[in-house]
């Protein structure tokens, strides 16, 4: 009997369900669906013909596949790296208030070292950066960096 009980106990599978982001989740897909249709509604009004055409459907494909990876959750919303970076941007504003009060800061679980800004404005930066850097010093340079494309693509 003790047998037949411990077999069904362990049967049951028990399966968290991660919802602590998911407010942040909707909330950041809502945000990024809309700036995606106002950033391809400007491409196809600067590009006529093939090239609007082209450039809207890549970045229709673009956006489907970034919402994909924020509904997987393949980012961290809420975490102490976003609070790191947040922090490290507050900084860098006291030198340059050039930098965008409505960014937004997406924190990716990729192990690769990377980091990107899309064209609505929002920033990734990847865990693996994280462990492939040595400092503070050097995860400004690259958000630095990042920013500077993006305010360079502005103008």
């Amino acid at each position: 009997m003790f047998f037949i009980f411990s077999v069904m106990g362990s049967a049951q599978t028990y399966k968290m369900i991660d919802t602590a982001d998911y407010l942040q989740r909707k909330e950041f897909l809502k945000s990024f669906a809309g700036n995606n249709e106002v950033f391809i509604k400007k491409l196809k009004s600067q590009y006529s013909g093939k090239t609007g055409s082209e450039l809207s459907r890549i970045y229709k494909e673009f956006g489907t596949d970034f919402e994909k990876q924020v509904k997987n959750k393949d980012f961290i919303f809420r975490s102490e790296f976003e609070n790191e970076i947040k922090s490290l941007i507050q900084r860098l504003r006291k030198s340059n208030p050039n930098i965008p009060q409505d960014l937004k800061i997406l924190v990716a679980r990729d192990n690769t070292p990377n980091a990107y800004c899309l064209a609505d404005g929002t920033f990734v930066i990847n865990m693996g950066l994280y462990n492939w850097l040595n400092s503070e010093d050097q995860i400004a340079a690259v958000i630095t960096h990042e920013l500077g494309i993006r305010l360079m693509s502005i103008r």
